[in-house]
This record gives C-alpha cells, sequence and structure tokens, in this order.
C-alpha cells in the first residue's frame, strides 16, 4: 500500500477498507474518525457520513513519513490535551503535533491480509 501526503476518512480497520467505501451509501454502520461540530474539540467513532469533519488532511511535516494530521472541516490539528500516552483520548487544536505513519499489517486476519495505515505518536515541536 502507498501512503501519501491527501484527504483521508479515517475508519476502524476491523469495520471496513479503503476498497469498501466507494460501495456504500451515504450512511453506513462503519466507524469514522470525527470532529465534533459542538465543541470543535473532540474527535469521537461516529458512523461514516462523508461530511467534511470526517475528512483528515496528511500534510508533510519534514521527514520521512512525518505528517500534521488536520481536519478539513474545521481546521483543527491531532493532538493530545497534555503528554502522550498509551489509552489517552486524541483531541484537536489550532496547534499541530507531528506523526509518524506507517503503512502494515495490523493485526492477523488470515481471510484479509491488506495492508492497512497505522500512526505512531513521536514528538511536538
Amino acid at each position: 500500500m502507498t501512503f501519501g501526503p491527501g484527504v483521508y476518512y479515517l475508519v476502524n480497520v476491523k469495520s471496513a477498507r479503503h476498497e469498501d467505501l466507494d460501495s456504500l451509501t451515504q450512511e453506513s454502520p462503519i466507524a469514522a474518525l470525527d470532529l465534533s461540530g459542538g465543541d470543535q474539540r473532540t474527535i469521537l467513532a461516529f458512523p461514516l457520513h462523508r461530511g467534511e469533519n470526517q475528512k483528515w488532511e496528511f500534510i508533510p511535516a519534514g521527514g520521512e513519513n512525518i505528517y500534521h494530521i488536520r481536519n478539513v472541516g474545521y481546521g483543527k490539528f491531532v493532538t493530545f490535551p497534555d503528554d502522550a500516552n498509551d489509552g489517552k483520548q486524541v483531541i484537536a487544536t489550532d496547534g499541530p503535533r507531528e506523526w509518524e505513519v506507517r503503512t502494515g499489517y495490523e493485526g492477523v486476519n488470515v481471510k484479509d491480509e491488506r495492508e492497512s495505515i497505522r500512526s505512531v505518536y513521536i514528538t511536538f515541536r
């Protein structure tokens, strides 16, 4: 799988793949990363509706596979409320953090060996 700058829907790898998205109706049971229109800070899983708040732009940030992730609808960036930690919920703010994006297999599934995208937080500048 090749990955590069662009606009993406970020969906739960267990519920859909890129190839599946083209065949879906406007509303679907697939969970997508969604920036709340209420506070424009909370990022949550919400059924895919293809709104601007579910589109995420990956912007090169100066290193190989290093990106800022910006919400198309509100122009906010994916970050943490403080120091990164396993299990901590990400939020959206005006300032970007850097993310290393790797493509690879997510989990083991002998029925579907297609690649998925994994993101790993690396640093904040």
